[in-house]
């Protein structure tokens, strides 16, 4: 998608009223300009602006495209995909004046994207401008706190926002709150074994797979999955 991008951007440098070809106009695809319902893709979230912009736009498009297909398959991936346009179709052909009055387009399907790689990798670091080092777990944090402002400022965006999020709300957000509650679990475990005086020698973590401990090996990261048992980094579900 990114490189369909960079060709529509190439030809809104000097045809901007391309982007009105593109667009996904619901009266307009009842006309028969079917292909509206995939190239609203292809229309940078930059517009024909700045190119430094639209560079460091797709640099990040490519490199969510490839980390989630990586962490998700690309089954899944198009999964993905297919249920927000699935969203994005029906907000402008069946309830266009309550559901298209939000932040959709191709906007939305970078939040969508985004939100999900923050969820499946919430530790990775991007670096703004090359240079200064954010896991990407506080930028998707600052996302929702944006999408939640516009919400407030003009709740007629509301409902549109929230149908445009709603591939990440089915697809993430049930595993992430079982998640939370199995960190819980794990908090209340490590307060009882605390609360036991336990030696500190003795492992905490053990994943269920390879055996290997928290105490014999420090440097790994052990998490609870979905099962409710815990793993190190490598053999951690997926």
């Amino acid at each position: 998608m990114a490189l369909f991008q960079i060709l529509v951007f190439a030809i809104l440098r000097t045809k901007p009223e391309f982007a009105g070809y593109l667009d996904l106009d619901g009266g307009k695809v009842l006309n028969g300009e079917v292909w509206r319902l995939l190239t609203f893709l292809f229309v940078p979230s930059t517009g024909s602006g700045s190119v430094v912009w639209f560079f460091f736009a797709a640099m990040f498009l490519f490199f969510m495209a490839d980390a989630l297909d990586e962490l998700m398959g690309p089954f899944r991936v198009t999964l993905y995909v297919l249920f927000f346009l699935v969203t994005q179709w029906v907000a402008v052909l069946v309830w266009p004046e309550v559901l298209g009055k939000g932040m959709g387009g191709v906007g939305m399907f970078i939040s969508n994207l985004f939100f999900a790689l923050a969820v499946l990798s919430p530790r990775t670091e991007l670096r703004i401008y090359f240079v200064v080092p954010v896991q990407i777990r506080w930028l998707a944090l600052l996302d929702a706190a944006l999408l939640l402002y516009f919400s407030l400022m003009k709740p007629e965006m509301a409902p549109g926002i929230l149908w445009g999020l709603l591939p990440f709300l089915v697809m993430f957000v049930p595993g992430l709150v079982k998640q939370m509650r199995n960190r819980a679990r794990v908090g209340v475990r490590r307060a009882e074994f605390k609360a036991k005086s336990v030696p500190e020698s003795e492992a905490f973590h053990r994943c269920k797979v390879c055996g290997r401990t928290d105490g014999a090996n420090p440097e790994l990261e052990f998490r609870v999955a979905a099962d409710g048992e815990e793993y190190c980094g490598e053999h951690l579900p997926r």
